[in-house]
């Protein structure tokens, strides 16, 4: 016979209550909490097993979750946000812009050197795995 099981594949059935968190949040987050494409909020809400939402007009982000379930799923969200402030943290000592260096410098053997600026995730593409896409550049 079926053995219908307790636990329901469909989330959406309100057997158990729901419970909701807001926590606060610096829009200046947002981003990084997000993710590219959405990978890191799609890996927390994983993690914590609960739905998470981002609410910009309110810069909050609400956490939806099983009641017996939340206080972890707020722990997992909150220690996500200490580790992305942490990063902010060390990467934007005052955000004005630096001194420009100079677009274009010649070195001693008078070849022409540029500055690019890369986005910091795409660093690992432009490196290459072991270093190798960078050396291809500068041979």
């Amino acid at each position: 016979g079926k053995s219908n099981s307790s636990q329901s594949p469909n989330p959406q059935q309100r057997s158990k209550s729901n419970a909701v968190v807001k926590i606060d949040i610096d829009p200046s987050m947002f981003g990084m909490l997000i993710g590219r494409q959405g990978s890191n909020i799609k890996s927390l809400q994983e993690a914590a097993r609960a739905a998470v939402h981002v609410d910009r007009e309110a810069n909050q982000i609400v956490v939806v979750a099983a009641e017996d379930s939340i206080d972890h799923a707020v722990k997992i969200v909150e220690d996500d946000l200490k580790r992305i402030k942490a990063r902010s943290d060390r990467d934007s000592q005052p955000r004005q812009k630096p001194t420009p260096a100079p677009k274009e410098s010649v070195s001693e053997e008078g070849e022409e050197t540029k500055l690019l600026q890369v986005e910091g995730s795409l660093i690992g593409a432009l490196i290459g795995r072991g270093g190798s896409t960078l050396k291809e550049l500068m041979d």
